[in-house]
């Protein structure tokens, strides 16, 4: 039997670019992560991983434009979300978070480890009972 899910959350689903105002649960394409997907997984007692994926400001050589200078919108960003969704947030959603997913050679590595750490913290800040 099964009871851990993963789900690659893009960022690009719930906002245009970084630095936009955060919605959670709603995105800009719709989507109700809470009430279209995630509740429905808790319900059916699946342990949820949120693995926030850069998606469209991820790899690539555009992946600094996107990101220098928002290290603190990264931070905002993921203690957001695990106020939201995390095992003692608002929601209760998911009892882990991880931040994009094998991001190699193809970003900047400065760029990428200042964002990284800045969100990390946010997502330990809004919700210090996340699985590590």
């Amino acid at each position: 039997m099964v009871r851990n899910v993963r789900n690659y959350h893009n960022l690009d689903w719930d906002v245009a670019k970084p630095g936009d105002p955060i919605t959670l649960p709603m995105c800009i394409n719709g989507v109700d992560w809470k009430n279209d997907l995630y509740k429905f997984w808790k319900q059916a007692g699946f342990q949820i991983d949120i693995c926030m994926q850069f998606g469209a400001f991820g790899p690539g050589e555009n992946f600094a434009s996107y990101w220098k200078g928002k290290e603190q919108w990264a931070y905002d960003y993921g203690k957001a979300m695990s106020k939201y969704f995390g095992p003692s947030g608002t929601e209760k959603l998911a009892t882990s978070f991880e931040i994009d997913n094998e991001p190699g050679q193809r970003v900047d590595q400065t760029v990428f480890r200042n964002v990284f750490k800045k969100m990390a913290q946010g997502l330990r800040d809004g919700d210090a009972r996340l699985k590590s």
